[in-house]
């Protein structure tokens, strides 16, 4: 008799329930994405499509190392043919003969081998060359070929799933993306898919500049956290997520540091109106200044404090402008997303 297998690795990876069912019946795998073929109901390290890449690469690479061993072992009859040669020449009839030619014929030959000999390793190094330089332009268009094929098959993979338009907003001119756009970003930090033209093109300003324009319009002004964890999240957000809470957390010692000081400069303030007050009162009960004086120090003060107060209104107005003209842009924002909603 067979007990059934109730424990989920899946689950107790995640240090959650797993003794009470099974992996094949595991609601959460069930619903798991998985990062590489962006199917449901396994792992990436499960994905048969991983799993079948992998086989093919092995495949090569052992179909090589038998190619190899062949090329190693004709070169190695290829030298013992060349020495038997070379010791039989040695040995042949002309080797022989030659003893008997008097001296100037033999420096005559002498010179004719060399001439020739001189001029068999001249072609041998033209040929060389010229198989040498055949060789570097059949190397630079494979490399073509393959950056050509590099692009379009993470385009497929990574890229935009479709096209997508940011419309013109606030003077900038419109934006029309391509599907298959910004696959370099979510390529970063892979051992197999990045590349030196993916980074070249994440390190592109413009394309930068476009790729947030794109998640501005798509999640709006809260762009940054709102595609976390999205199909668009990638590792060129979580710096800049990274970045943007350092920023923030340094604004809020500064904006601190920056109330301590200006608390600090309106008691003095405060001080220095009073002390002023009770010196003017203390003047004019002495009679070193008069009452026109007195109401004429007065009178300046109150316009000062008109002033402030206008100034106060100002920003009040330009805050609420401000916040009149968000309220519209997310008005358009969402008018412009459902209509792209619909489309799907």
């Amino acid at each position: 008799m067979t007990t059934q297998n109730t424990n989920c690795a899946f689950c107790r990876s995640r240090h959650i329930s797993w003794t009470d069912h099974s992996i094949e019946k595991c609601h959460l795998l069930g619903k798991h994405q998985c990062t590489y073929c962006k199917e449901l109901g396994h792992t990436n390290s499960r994905c048969p499509k991983s799993l079948l890449k992998k086989q093919k690469e092995e495949d090569w690479q052992k179909h090589e190392e038998e190619k190899r061993a062949r090329w190693e072992a004709n070169e190695k009859v290829r030298k013992e043919e060349k020495e038997k040669q070379v010791q039989f020449k040695a040995n042949c009839w002309a080797s022989i003969a030659a003893k008997s030619i008097p001296s100037e014929v033999a420096a005559k030959l002498a010179e004719e081998d060399r001439i020739l000999k001189e001029q068999s390793e001249a072609k041998r190094a033209a040929e060389a060359v010229k198989r040498a330089e055949e060789e570097k332009v059949r190397k630079q268009a494979a490399k073509e070929r393959w950056e050509r094929n590099y692009v379009r098959r993470m385009r497929d993979q990574y890229g935009l799933k479709e096209d997508f338009v940011v419309p013109s907003h606030y003077g900038k001119s419109e934006i029309c993306l391509s599907k298959g756009d910004f696959w370099y970003f979510h390529v970063e930090g892979s051992k197999t898919n990045d590349h030196e033209i993916a980074k070249k093109m994440r390190e592109d300003i413009t394309n930068q500049q476009y790729f947030r324009a794109y998640l501005k319009e798509k999640y709006f002004v809260n762009w940054l956290n709102a595609s976390e964890d999205t199909e668009d999240d990638c590792l060129y957000l979580v710096e800049l997520r990274y970045q943007k809470d350092r920023e923030e957390e340094e604004a809020y010692y500064e904006l601190l540091k920056w109330e301590e000081e200006q608390d600090k400069i309106w008691k003095k303030e405060l001080e220095d109106e009073e002390r002023e007050e009770e010196e003017m009162k203390a003047k004019l009960a002495s009679g070193a200044i008069t009452k026109k004086q007195y109401y004429e120090w007065e009178w300046a003060k109150q316009e000062k404090k008109w002033e402030d107060e206008d100034a106060y209104h100002a920003d009040g107005l330009r805050l609420y402008e401000a916040n009149y003209q968000h309220m519209r842009a997310e008005a358009e924002w969402k008018a412009r997303k459902e209509a792209r909603d619909k489309k799907k």
